[in-house]
């Protein structure tokens, strides 16, 4: 993983974490054991674990009851909702009737899914 990616990994995490009430003990009795060494869920947000396995990012995920992207892509997630709603509509103000109904049917299918 880049540094900078690294780093956008470790602020999610701490700040997923946070949001959901957690301690850093919490989190990693919530994920169980991963390696033989004490405060996992702090050496990967400090990155002195600097790129944990997928199988570690999904059972944090699991943990936080997000899907693992939420990890890297962050763009609005900090929005409240009402701020969120007005940039879908922008976006969707842009695209033609196509790519409405196309982006609609992603819509159903994740809503189907989550």
């Amino acid at each position: 993983m880049s540094s900078d990616l690294s780093k956008l990994f470790r602020e999610r995490l701490r700040l997923l974490r946070k949001t959901r009430g957690l301690t850093q003990d919490q989190l990693e009795t919530k994920i169980g054991k991963i390696d033989d060494g004490a405060g996992y869920v702090s050496r990967l947000e400090t990155g002195r674990i600097a790129t944990p396995p997928f199988e570690v990012i999904e059972k944090l995920a699991n943990a936080l009851e997000v899907h693992p992207v939420e990890f890297f892509f962050t763009e609005g997630l900090d929005q409240n909702s009402d701020a969120l709603l007005a940039k879908i509509n922008s976006l969707l103000a842009k695209k033609n009737t196509k790519q409405i109904r196309a982006i609609y049917r992603l819509m159903l299918v994740y809503f189907e899914k989550y």
